[in-house]
């Protein structure tokens, strides 16, 4: 009985930390820091892409992303980074949540980058703020 209790105490407090755990966990694997000049995306495996405003050239939101293959990075069923290849694009870079089937494909002077952020809306709020920034640029 002693032996009985003692593995259900433990079974039980390891689930209390397991549990403790996943609450304390940020619930996207993507972050996206904006600044004045330019938006910084990371991911939780160390993927940092950084989209200098300045540097924009074309950008366009997809609803269905076909991200293609992963060349090197990760791609788990949480997160897809690194440099990725498909027909479109060729080699890009990405950083997105791999639970998001939609993209923003951001194209500068010298890449493309495609990734999403927390919820459609959020990704769209992004995509209007790169939008009003390539207007300027191309105004200025």
């Amino acid at each position: 009985m002693k032996r009985f209790r003692f593995l259900l105490i433990i079974a039980v407090m390891m689930t209390v930390l397991y549990v403790l755990g996943k609450l304390t966990e940020p619930p996207h694997t993507i972050t996206v820091q904006e600044y004045d000049n330019r938006l910084v995306i990371s991911s939780k495996s160390g993927c940092e892409i950084v989209i200098a405003y300045d540097d924009l050239h074309g950008l366009r939101f997809d609803r269905i992303m076909d991200f293609g293959t992963e060349v090197s990075g990760l791609n788990t069923r949480k997160e897809k980074s690194g440099i990725w290849k498909n027909e479109e694009f060729g080699e890009y870079f990405c950083c997105a949540d791999g639970t998001l089937d939609f993209g923003l494909i951001v194209i500068t002077g010298s890449q493309v980058i495609v990734f999403n952020y927390e919820s459609e809306e959020e990704t769209l709020r992004l995509h209007d703020i790169l939008a009003h920034e390539l207007t300027i640029d191309c105004e200025g």
